[in-house]
C-alpha cells in the first residue's frame, strides 16, 4: 500500500544506482559499500523485467516479505503445530519492522527470508538425523548450505544467524533421542562439515 508514498532516502537510491550497473560493476561497487553483493544483484535482474521506477524496485522488497510470512508460517507449523504456525504466521505479516523493511529498497528483508529459509532447512535437517534417513538427509544438507551461502552473501551480520544454528545444533546434540557415542559423533562430523564449507563458500569475498 503506497510504496511510492515517499521518494528513495539515500540509501535506496544506492541500490537503485547499483542495480543499473553490469554484474562486474556491481561487486566492485558492493566491495567499497558495507555490504555483500547478493541483494544488488538480484535486484538489476529484477528491474531489467518490472522497471525502474521507486514502486518498481521497492516491489522485490514486497515480494520477500511476503514470501517471509510463508516461511515463518513452515517453520512454527514444523516445530509446533499448524495452529502454531499460523499465529507466527500472523505476527509477521503485522510486524512493524516486517513491514516497513518490506517497503524498502535494501537487503535487509532479503536477509530475514534467507535467514528463515536457512533456519527451516536447520530444523527439518535435525528431524532427519534424528530419524536416521540418509537419502532425504543429502538433499536437505545441500540445501540448507545452498540458502546458507546465499544469507552470508546477503548481510555481514547475517553471520548471527548460522552462530545462532550452531548454538541450536549443541543443544540438540545432548538432548537428541540417541545419545550414542557413535551417533553423536558422526552428527558432529556431519555439521562440522557443512560449516567448513559454509566458511569457504565465503573466503573469496573476503580476501581483498
Amino acid at each position: 500500500y503506497r510504496i511510492e508514498g515517499q521518494s528513495f532516502w539515500n540509501d535506496e537510491g544506492t541500490s537503485a544506482a547499483l542495480a543499473t550497473r553490469d554484474l562486474a560493476a556491481i561487486t566492485r561497487g558492493a566491495a567499497n559499500d558495507i555490504h555483500p553483493p547478493l541483494y544488488y544483484y538480484l535486484l538489476h535482474f529484477w528491474t531489467q523485467v518490472v522497471g525502474s521506477g521507486d514502486g518498481a524496485i521497492r516491489s522485490l522488497s514486497a515480494v520477500l516479505g511476503t514470501l517471509l510470512v510463508f516461511l515463518v508460517y513452515l517453520i512454527g507449523r514444523d516445530s509446533l503445530g499448524p495452529r502454531t504456525g499460523l499465529l507466527a504466521s500472523l505476527f509477521a505479516a503485522i510486524s512493524p519492522l516486517g513491514v516497513y523493511y518490506s517497503q524498502e529498497a535494501r537487503m535487509y528483508i532479503l536477509v530475514a527470508v534467507l535467514g528463515a529459509a536457512s533456519t527451516l532447512f536447520f530444523l527439518r535437517l535435525l528431524r532427519q538425523w534424528e530419524q536416521q534417513d540418509a537419502a532425504p538427509r543429502h538433499r536437505l544438507s545441500a540445501g540448507y548450505l545452498v540458502l546458507s551461502v546465499l544469507l552470508l552473501y546477503s548481510h555481514y551480520f547475517a553471520a548471527t544467524v548460522v552462530l545462532a544454528q550452531n548454538v541450536a545444533f549443541l543443544a540438540w546434540l545432548f538432548t537428541a533421542p540417541d545419545h550414542s557415542l557413535r551417533a553423536a559423533l558422526r552428527r558432529v562430523r556431519d555439521w562440522a562439515g557443512l560449516q567448513a564449507l559454509l566458511v569457504l563458500s565465503f573466503v573469496p569475498w573476503l580476501v581483498p
